[in-house]
């Protein structure tokens, strides 16, 4: 198979570029650029996409480290949820019938992930079903299903919010599989 790797930022596609050359992977093409794009220029294209979306990361902060979460805003968190569900969207179009597309983020906030989901998914009806995960990982939240009186789409409690341990970050993952 041939992987397209997409990356907005010149660091990270340098440093993505290295460890790939280091480990001598051949068949992935590195790219510089928007990824909100790319489902429009090609869509339908991809078996597997994956969206690793840039976000708050709550998922990273220690509690008695305040420089892990000194950053943090209400207003960035509005932000990047506007990113996610661009390159949401873009994902999806990229993706072919009967496609798996994998929505992650190292946060753990409803806004960024279920929220997000649930607002993005609304758009493509009974297109896009959220597919349960069967990986051996263990402190592991269902998706949320509700958030305040908004009552969210029932199979996004197929998602997983994994809890930070002493051996793992905390993020959320969602499987998305396109019927046609």
């Amino acid at each position: 198979g041939r992987i397209l790797a997409n990356e907005l930022d010149q660091l990270r596609t340098e440093r993505l570029k290295f460890n790939l050359d280091r480990q001598g992977v051949q068949n992935t093409e590195v790219r510089m650029g928007d990824g909100g794009v790319i489902g429009k220029q090609m869509s339908q294209e991809f078996d597997r996409v994956l969206v690793d979306a840039p976000c708050s990361g709550e998922g990273l902060f220690l509690v008695d480290q305040p420089a892990t979460y000194r950053h943090w805003t209400r207003k960035m968190v509005a932000k990047l949820t506007t990113v996610q569900k661009r390159l949401l969207r873009s994902g999806l179009l990229a993706l072919k019938p009967s496609g798996v597309l994998v929505y992650s983020t190292c946060t753990l906030g409803f806004e960024e992930n279920e929220l997000v989901l649930d607002d993005v998914l609304a758009e493509w009806q009974d297109e896009i079903t959220v597919a349960p995960i069967d990986l051996p990982v263990h402190d592991v939240l269902s998706g949320v299903t509700q958030v305040g009186d908004r009552k969210l789409r029932s199979d996004i409690s197929r998602a997983w919010r994994i809890l930070p341990t002493k051996t793992m970050e905390g993020f959320f993952v969602a499987k998305l599989v396109k019927r046609r």
